[in-house]
């Protein structure tokens, strides 16, 4: 059996709006133990890096929160990279003047404390967990 994780489909955001224009929030543990028993059940992460050279799954909270859950649960982790993000790494690589010093420059800019949610508490909470947990320098 094959699982797809779609955070759309597999977390109610239309809840998300629906309770704050009641002026309400959903309490950020249960997002914390849905996203955590689906990472969990479906047991692999394919994490979108796209693209190549500053990728939107890097600059969302909730991303980091999911590789975080799928690190420490110790679910497989896969990254995959569309077509042409593949063939403009695979010329960076091959490219005498950039070669693999671009992409250690590109991966090296990566910093989860930059990544953003749309609540603040939310993104508060998740870099709390990634600065007492692994820590910003080992997890980026």
């Amino acid at each position: 059996r094959v699982y797809v994780w779609i955070c759309c489909l597999c977390i109610n955001q239309h809840m998300v709006v629906a309770t704050s224009k009641s002026g309400q929030q959903v309490p950020f543990e249960a997002f914390q133990m849905e996203f955590g028993s689906r990472v969990r059940g479906i047991g692999h992460v394919i994490a979108l890096m796209a693209p190549v050279h500053d990728p939107f799954y890097l600059t969302r909270v909730w991303c980091i929160y999911e590789m975080y859950t799928a690190i420490g649960e110790n679910v497989k982790t896969s990254i995959i990279m569309p077509p042409k993000e593949v063939s403009q790494l695979r010329a960076d690589l091959a490219d005498r003047s950039k070669g693999i010093g671009e992409v250690w420059n590109n991966l090296s800019r990566v910093d989860v404390e930059h990544a953003q949610a749309s609540v603040p508490a939310d993104r508060d909470r998740i870099l709390a967990l990634v600065r007492e947990g692994p820590g910003f320098e080992a997890f980026n």
